[in-house]
């Protein structure tokens, strides 16, 4: 976006959750689920 001359002003705003945990297997597996607001 820089080289494209794009000019971003305001917050990023973002709010991840975790959707699903597994930590029954040898290495735990955790699935996070995150959505980008981009209206500030």
């Amino acid at each position: 976006m820089k080289k494209a001359g794009t000019i971003g002003t305001g917050e990023l705003g973002h709010a991840p959750k975790v959707t699903v945990l597994d930590t029954t297997r040898k290495l735990p597996k955790a699935t996070i689920e995150d959505c980008l607001d981009l209206s500030g």
